[in-house]
């Protein structure tokens, strides 16, 4: 399972959400991932369909694959299977729709498609860090220990989500995953999701799908739309308003 950690940042302040260059020669720093916008004005189905244009398509298809051979039982296959197509109404919005679209253009299973967005929840071994230099700007970063790294770092991007013709917030994914770990809503807070474990994953996803929760990279993208005061996010973050 995991846990999060939430910032709050003022106007003023500057932001790094990844940090993994520091005290490293400019030389020797990874290059940025690229930078696209995904419209939320657009239809859910069609949102990622402009950046998958960008990408090797047979390439994400293989990474998918290794993903879904590699962390997900065959049992668990099966299951899904069948509750994604008992379920499926009543996933969570809008990001069923938005993983059903990228699936279509991939040529995969909602239900497989779902598995690979459930399996990068529940497989990371990530660890954020807040810190303050002595000018008072914050920085919030967060390293990324996935097991997949040979396909990630190629799949990796920025994502400027937009609304309205204005940015309503922005963060870091790959490609094909419609979850966030690190977000920041401008001017307001960033937010990272750090990884807690109890249990196997797989029993996570069950029973968290079969409750209707959503999962928690979902929940950072739904906490970072504008319309929800601080307060309200954090609680929303933390169960407190159950």
């Amino acid at each position: 399972m995991a846990a999060m950690v939430l910032t709050v940042a003022a106007p003023a302040l500057a932001l790094v959400l990844l940090l993994a260059g520091a005290g490293v020669p400019a030389a020797a720093a990874p290059p940025a991932p690229p930078l696209f916008n995904v419209s939320l004005d657009a239809a859910p189905e069609l949102r990622w369909l402009p950046v998958l244009q960008h990408f090797d398509l047979d390439f994400l298809r293989a990474a998918m694959v290794h993903v879904l051979g590699d962390t997900v039982p065959k049992w668990v296959h099966a299951v899904m299977r069948k509750a994604v197509g008992e379920l499926e109404g009543s996933l969570p919005q809008p990001y069923t729709d938005e993983i059903r679209g990228m699936c279509d253009v991939l040529n995969f299973s909602l239900a497989d498609c779902i598995l690979v967005n459930l399996a990068y929840d529940f497989t990371a071994f990530c660890t954020s860090i807040v810190a303050q230099d002595s000018r008072g700007h914050i920085y919030h970063g967060r390293n990324l220990d996935y097991p997949f790294g040979n396909f990630l770092r190629k799949l990796t991007v920025d994502v400027q989500f937009v609304k309205n013709g204005q940015i309503a917030f922005t963060g870091t994914t790959f490609v094909g995953y419609v979850g966030l770990w690190t977000g920041q809503r401008p001017h307001k807070f960033t937010i990272s999701g750090d990884e807690r474990d109890k249990g196997w994953w797989w029993e996570n996803v069950i029973a968290a799908f079969f409750q209707r929760h959503s999962p928690i990279s979902w929940l950072i993208r739904t906490v970072l739309l504008p319309g929800l005061i601080i307060k309200l996010t954090r609680d929303r973050l933390t169960g407190e308003n159950k």
